[in-house]
């Protein structure tokens, strides 16, 4: 079974889980941090996958290292060390995620933009894409990108609005050549 497939089953059945024991909140917040933990700090990512250190090793790594973990995701790690897919933690918590966002009728956001984005500009941006792709919010992620000199760029799954002055000015661009 392909690591991707696999990683799929384990997100679907701890979302099964999680939604069992209405936790899908708390595990959607623990998830990102150790999402966040393992992209950002490459050894730790490198300790938890290597081949060549026995699972008893692993066990000991996520019990001392991740000791206030919840109990469902500390299982799941420990399953992934038992059957060998450490490789695939990774890709189980993104699936897990979209899952969680998909359960809340929301859809996530990646907003470009040259400054940080205050909290209610956030909210406006939501409350406005949100409608243009039948979802009821946006879980919004603010890329500050300073050489963008102005404006938005929005990218919710497969659609990019760009608003970007940059954009505008390229528009503007073939438009004249036209």
């Amino acid at each position: 079974m392909s690591n991707r497939v696999a990683a799929k089953r384990y997100a679907i059945a701890l979302f099964q889980l999680a939604k069992e024991k209405n936790l899908l909140e708390s595990l959607e917040s623990e998830a990102r941090v150790i999402g966040e933990v393992f992209k950002n700090e490459q050894e730790a990512f490198l300790v938890f996958s290597n081949p060549n250190l026995t699972a008893v090793k692993k066990k000991e790594f996520i019990t001392n290292c991740l000791p206030n973990l919840s109990a469902e995701l500390k299982n799941l790690l420990m399953i992934l060390v038992d059957r060998k897919r450490e490789s695939s933690l990774l890709e189980v918590i993104e699936y897990f995620l979209k899952l969680v966002i998909a359960e809340n009728d929301q859809e996530e956001a990646f907003v470009y933009s040259a400054k940080p984005l205050t909290e209610s500009e956030e909210k406006e941006i939501s409350a406005v894409f949100s409608k243009k792709v039948g979802k009821k919010a946006l879980r919004i992620e603010n890329i500050v990108q300073p050489e963008m000199l102005g404006g938005l760029k929005i990218r919710i799954g497969n659609l990019i609005f760009d608003g970007s002055l940059s954009g505008q000015l390229s528009r503007l661009h073939r438009h004249i050549l036209k």
